[in-house]
């Protein structure tokens, strides 16, 4: 794998430097053949060491090949990885990330300096395994298989099938390791320039992300309301007026929201706006130093092109720029030295503090968010009930039918109710009726028998319980000289609501 990763750093500084003598040599030969007339070719498309598509100008291929060079001639400094040493103090750890991890150590040393491998022990061998295996159990699998195919659409191992199924199987086990995050959008692109980076290891893909969410980013920026997102967009604003006063006015005339262009660097980490060597070696410095990174490359961006961003009357343009910008930032040495040692001073303990200040108002913006949303549902909902009605009229008027108040149509609901109620308890009365005259031909056979064995009989009485619903006993008196009286009693009362005698 080492060797394989040296291999791809030579070839891109030999293609860079064939690319440019190539282009040198067309344009020679294009002057030649056609004199003061000169013939405007499109930028060569390469593959760059992640397997992305890059068009690159002749400066950008001298910029690639120099941060090539340089990363080449920084492997030896990395050699305890390979050893398996210790990591050198903190200090001298800080100065080698910020000058890159060589893609071919990538893998162990973010493992190492995120917190990952920690991670990893602290959980069974084959926990990673089991939530893979557990999807079942996973609420997000359906929005997480909708955008697989909007990862990286131009990128040949991620949208193969192999790729498509690595980055779900991270997704997915992710979605059931936080499901208090479960899955966002934005994270199938993190995801995948993980695997990317790790050689297309599943596992390690899936411990790094559980780093930056559990330990690194701030808290719930890919929660479902990205409040936490939401805070750190708002947290930049306000390091863009301390630390860019001209373009924060400036942005401000235009109406211009931070929101509008640096939504993607805070939830896909830079990685979907920045060349992949520039976005990795932003990553080295995010998975040491924390996410306060993200602002200082945020910053470094929009100070390295702040002059053309004052230019620009509307925030359309300015989110161009800001765009082309940053995927045209193939050199990411100069973009680091920007971020940390061009930006200023920026102490974490400011930074919570704007953070906790901010968090209060993205509090109050999303509870009113919600009031709004409620107000708009309720106000749908009134809306498709006058519809409804006013169908219903029209309706009635079109067959014929006398029109009602909505006091009459509840009078008529009510009476229809009592209608049924009416005649269930007929057929309840029915019923009751039906057993009293069956009780009463027995108890006279009954009389009539005792009456042929006795020639004073003092009388027949007994009670028949009421298997229906009537909640009452039928009472059934007996009487000298044949007569028999029969009443259905509610039970807790002695009004009687059927009378029977027979001679």
């Amino acid at each position: 794998m080492v060797d394989r990763r040296r291999r791809t750093q030579q070839r891109q500084i030999e293609d860079s430097e064939d690319s440019e003598e190539e282009e040198q040599t067309r344009n020679r030969n294009a002057n030649r053949s056609s004199p003061g007339k000169r013939r405007s070719r499109k930028p060569p498309t390469v593959l760059d060491g992640y397997g992305f598509e890059v068009t690159l100008t002749p400066l950008q291929q001298q910029e690639l090949a120099s941060c090539a060079q340089a990363a080449q001639e920084h492997i030896p400094k990395w050699s305890f990885v390979e050893q398996l040493k210790p990591y050198p103090g903190e200090s001298r750890l800080k100065k080698l990330v910020r000058a890159g991890v060589p893609p071919l150590y990538r893998r162990q040393v973010w493992m190492q300096i995120s917190g990952a491998n920690a991670l990893r022990t602290s959980k069974p061998a084959t926990y990673f395994a089991n939530m893979v295996a557990a999807e079942s159990r996973s609420k997000s699998v359906r929005q997480i298989d909708l955008d697989l195919p909007r990862t990286f659409p131009g990128h040949e191992w991620l949208q193969s099938e192999e790729g498509q199924v690595s980055i779900r199987n991270v997704l997915v086990a992710f979605s059931l390791h936080n499901q208090r995050v479960g899955y966002c959008q934005g994270l199938n692109c993190v995801a995948a320039f993980l695997l990317l980076c790790t050689d297309q290891a599943e596992e390690d893909a899936f411990w790094l992300l559980v780093a930056l969410t559990d330990r690194i980013l701030y808290p719930n920026t890919h929660a479902p309301n990205l409040d936490g997102c939401h805070v750190e967009m708002r947290t930049l604003g306000q390091l863009i007026a301390s630390k860019l006063p001209r373009l924060h006015h400036h942005l401000e005339a235009l109406s211009c929201d931070v929101s509008v262009f640096s939504t993607d660097w805070f939830l896909c980490l830079f990685c979907t706006s920045l060349p992949s060597e520039s976005a990795a070696r932003v990553w080295d410095a995010l998975f040491h130093e924390g996410a306060k990174v993200l602002f200082r490359v945020a910053l470094a961006l929009l100070q390295m092109h702040e002059a053309l961003l004052l230019t620009k009357d509307n925030a359309g343009e300015v989110l161009m720029v800001i765009k082309e910008s940053a995927a045209a930032m193939h050199n990411a040495d100069l973009l680091m030295k920007t971020a940390f040692d061009k930006v200023g001073s920026m102490p974490m303990a400011k930074i919570d503090q704007i953070r906790a200040q901010e968090s209060v108002e993205v509090d109050k913006m999303l509870k009113a968010r919600e009031a709004a949303r409620k107000k708009q549902e309720l106000k749908e909902r009134l809306a498709a009930e006058q519809r409804r009605r006013d169908e219903e009229a029209e309706r009635r008027m079109e067959e014929g039918i006398p029109d009602t108040t909505p006091a009459e149509e509840l009078a008529q609901a009510a009476a229809e109710k009592l209608k049924f109620g009416a005649q269930q308890v007929g057929r309840g009365l029915n019923l009751v009726a039906g057993k009293a005259m069956e009780a009463a031909r027995k108890v006279k056979e009954a009389a009539t028998a005792g009456a042929a064995g006795s020639s004073s009989p003092e009388g027949v009485g007994c009670q028949v319980q009421d298997g229906g619903n009537s909640g009452g006993v039928l009472d059934m008196g007996g009487h000298a000289g044949g007569e028999v009286a029969f009443s259905l009693i509610p039970q807790g009362s002695g009004q009687g609501l059927k009378y029977l005698k027979y001679i």
